[in-house]
């Protein structure tokens, strides 16, 4: 869930009640999830620093039989979060998988913000260097462009040069002031 457990799916429950093994972003994180809705299930890290080691330790779990689910932080793994090396190795092998739909922070941040779904660029998460960040404005269409960012890394402003004029921003409520 997106922050809030209360986002948590009853599918998502299920799938993680009938898994053998999690794997997981921060076992810490999917602790507090799991300690919530009384699910007790072995945990296996797999983050932005492992992921391409683990791959290969969960297809073996997967070609055994195991039943293994893949839980990120705080969003969908794959969508900025681990998760996409994962799939593509199920793919390479043909093996069964799910993705599960669920909470997620940037359909509702576009409908919050009034901007609406007909046109938008999503470019990812912005890392902290300047030259990955950029990429945010090397598109020149004229749609709607989102990115995620940390609180931190947020630039609290109504626009921006590389912005079109009219474009509405969905900002934190600390930034909204």
């Amino acid at each position: 869930p997106v922050g809030n457990l209360g986002d948590m799916t009853l599918r998502g429950l299920e799938e993680l009640r009938n898994a053998d093994v999690i794997a997981c972003e921060d076992t810490r994180h999917t602790l507090r999830l799991l300690n919530h809705f009384g699910i007790k299930k072995p945990l296996l890290s797999c983050h932005e620093h492992n992921e391409r080691e683990r791959a290969g330790e969960i297809m073996r779990r997967v070609e055994e039989g195991q039943r293994v689910a893949l839980v990120s932080d705080a969003g969908t793994p794959g969508l900025s979060d681990p998760g996409a090396v994962i799939v593509r190795e199920a793919i390479a092998r043909g093996l069964p998988f799910d993705v599960l739909p669920g909470a997620n922070a940037l359909l509702p941040a576009l409908l919050i913000a009034g901007i609406g779904m007909e046109s938008f660029v999503f470019v990812g998460f912005l890392k902290g260097k300047k030259t990955k960040s950029s990429r945010a404005s090397q598109s020149s269409e004229i749609c709607a462009r989102r990115s995620y960012s940390t609180p931190r890394r947020t630039i609290c402003a109504k626009t921006s040069r590389s912005w079109r004029r009219g474009s509405a921003t969905a900002a934190p409520r600390s930034c909204a002031r």
